[in-house]
């Protein structure tokens, strides 16, 4: 109800307003019924300029009555049309119901003027401005609605470009009614907002101090907005918890976890945390899982098997490709690291037991194994397992030799000396044994593997001459005859080869130097045809690719291991 203007009177000490009529006049009320245009009902005076009327609620006559009827039905009719001409653009944008509401009070207010023009217009009549203030308070709630779905959301959603934050769109709201409403009561009842707002300083001071908790997740959440380091829908990770963002709010900060548990974080301890968005800059997230492999598996090996894991694994983006790292030798193991790329990040944990599930697979079938993370203490005697290893590998390297041209010319005696003394080597593919130029004081017998052989020409050009299969030898002329390397070798893949330095063949020559005469043979022979596949393929080799014949050879031979 509004509440009655200062110095109103009750109705009951209402003195009526009776003028004594003069004589031979007629009654006021017959004069104020024989003036045209005049209303008959009698007005109280409530002494404060303010007076209401009798005739409000009067008994209408015929005519009066039905050019109000009428005025109701056809506002009512033309209210009606135009909610239906509009009916979609009213649908979009969520306007219905304020709409409906307004021209309802439209029209009630109309046909209430349309009845009582005079005392609708007269300031004086306390029932007619308490139905002004009535229908602009209920123009001031239509408009806020009005300006929130055509202003306040277009603008908060950049025409609809963006998701609306439902915290940021409630704070607008409150601030845009509460700044309607001071307005309206400043108008309507004389309020005088700045007194209103001294008076109320002292009661924010005492909710300030009552509401810390409240008021710092108030304003942390407002700040979250501003900087909106995450929205909903987006799979991000504060502090332990881990999860979709289900809701943003005043107060906390809805997540719903992998468990389909809910949990709500207030807005000061998300600002407080370290929070990983895994939906930006994209959708693309790289995860990491470790392997521990064994010590006998070669790392390039387990590389390949690894990858082809993570890459076979649904779910696993093709684009940006799996990755393998070496990451550090255990106790037990040695421990990779798979790096792959996943766009469903609320997924990766089933992602990640699929990928470890094909490298088991996959390791079990290349014939390999995870190894246990415990320590084996194996009792043998350490003379006889070495003396064991040592006599399969010298079995290996005696029948390598026995097979290589260079060494098939001498006795079993000598193989088994050079393959006592030599020692294996193992490179991973893309290795380099050694480059043209470099001095050397050892060859190689390739065991397993191929190297690629690369000449460098006086130009400073390097080309690809061939290859070397396993079976084969290399790095033969630096190691007896002291020159520098002739061409650049490298592997091609992973390789294990023997590795016999001058020191080995000194002593083979100083037992028999009729060896030196067998081997330079060889050695002149394969750097004949080496130079001329140089010259077939157009390629002018630089001065340390070349060498002089078999002579020459077995004179700087003989020099090298002093045997002239």
């Amino acid at each position: 109800m509004l509440p009655m203007p200062t110095g109103i009177m009750p109705f009951a000490q209402v003195t009526p307003i009776v003028a004594a009529p003069a004589a031979g006049s007629r009654p006021a009320s017959t004069q104020a019924a024989s003036q045209p245009g005049t209303d008959s009902s009698r007005y109280w005076d409530i002494g404060s300029g303010y007076h209401v009327g009798q005739g409000w609620l009067r008994v209408y006559s015929i005519e009066t009555g039905l050019s109000g009827a009428g005025t109701l039905a056809g506002m009512l009719l033309a209210a009606w049309v135009l909610l239906w001409i509009f009916r979609r653009a009213l649908a979009r944008y969520r306007l219905r119901r304020a709409v409906r509401n307004g021209a309802i009070a439209i029209v009630i207010y109309m046909t209430i003027f349309s009845l009582h023009p005079s005392r609708m217009i007269d300031p004086k009549d306390i029932v007619a401005v308490a139905l002004h203030k009535i229908f602009i308070a209920v123009m001031v709630i239509v408009g806020i609605r009005l300006v929130d779905r055509l202003v306040i959301v277009p603008l908060l959603t950049r025409g609809g470009k963006a998701t609306i934050s439902k915290f940021v769109h409630q704070i607008v709201i409150i601030v845009f009614s509460l700044f309607c409403v001071l307005v309206y009561c400043s108008w309507a009842f004389s309020l005088d907002i700045s007194s209103f707002l001294a008076g109320s300083a002292v009661i924010s001071i005492v909710l300030g101090l009552a509401l810390q908790d409240t008021l710092g997740n108030f304003f942390s959440g407002m700040v979250l907005q501003a900087s909106l380091p995450f929205q909903a829908g987006d799979f991000i990770q504060i502090g332990d918890v881990e999860g979709r963002v289900v809701e943003m709010t005043w107060r906390a900060v809805t997540v719903l976890t992998n468990d389909d548990n809910y949990v709500l974080i207030p807005n000061g301890s998300v600002s407080k945390e370290q929070i990983i968005n895994f939906h930006s800059p994209s959708t693309a997230t790289a995860r990491t899982i470790v392997v521990g492999l064994e010590y006998d598996l070669p790392p390039n090996d387990a590389r390949r098997v690894l990858l082809q894991a993570a890459a076979e694994t649904e779910g696993v983006l093709p684009d940006p490709a799996p990755r393998v790292m070496l990451d550090s030798y255990g106790d037990s193991a040695i421990n990779y690291k798979v790096k792959f790329w996943i766009d469903v990040p609320q997924k990766h944990g089933w992602i990640e037991h699929s990928v470890r599930t094909n490298a088991w697979y996959r390791l079990k079938q290349a014939g390999y194994g995870i190894p246990f993370p415990i320590r084996t203490v194996e009792m043998t005697n350490l003379d006889e397992k070495t003396h064991n290893q040592q006599a399969g590998n010298e079995a290996r390297r005696i029948t390598a030799l026995a097979n290589n041209p260079l060494f098939s010319a001498l006795n079993a005696d000598q193989r088994a000396q050079l393959a006592r003394d030599a020692r294996d080597i193992t490179l991973g593919a893309g290795q380099i044994f050694y480059r043209q130029g470099d001095a050397g004081t050892s060859l190689f017998l390739l065991l397993e593997g191929k190297v690629d052989v690369f000449a460098t020409t006086e130009d400073g050009r390097e080309f690809d001459v061939g290859d070397i299969l396993a079976g084969s030898f290399f790095g033969e002329l630096s190691a007896t005859t002291g020159a520098p390397r002739p061409r650049t070798i490298r592997a091609s893949t992973d390789v294990r080869a023997l590795e016999i330095t001058r020191e080995h063949l000194q002593v083979l020559f100083d037992n028999d130097p009729a060896a030196v005469e067998r081997m330079s043979g060889v050695i002149a022979q394969r750097e004949a045809e080496q130079l001329e596949q140089l010259s077939k393929l157009g390629e002018k080799p630089a001065a340390s690719a070349q060498s002089g014949g078999q002579y020459s050879v077995l004179s700087s031979m003989k020099r090298m291991f002093g045997l002239i």
